[in-house]
């Protein structure tokens, strides 16, 4: 955490899922929310294929 020794904020911004904030939490950095859940992306059904 170099960034924070020379007095930067350090922020992460990611998917606004509970897994990432307590990793993030887990080294003292903060989560700034941004997009779709990736857990609801991921357990999302696969889109099917285009119509021609």
């Amino acid at each position: 955490m170099r960034l924070r020794e020379l007095g930067a904020e350090v922020r992460v911004c990611a998917p606004p899922d509970e897994d990432f904030a307590q990793r993030l939490a887990g080294v003292g950095v903060a989560l700034v929310p941004a997009g779709p859940s990736a857990r609801a992306l991921t357990e999302a059904a696969p889109a099917g294929r285009p119509s021609a």
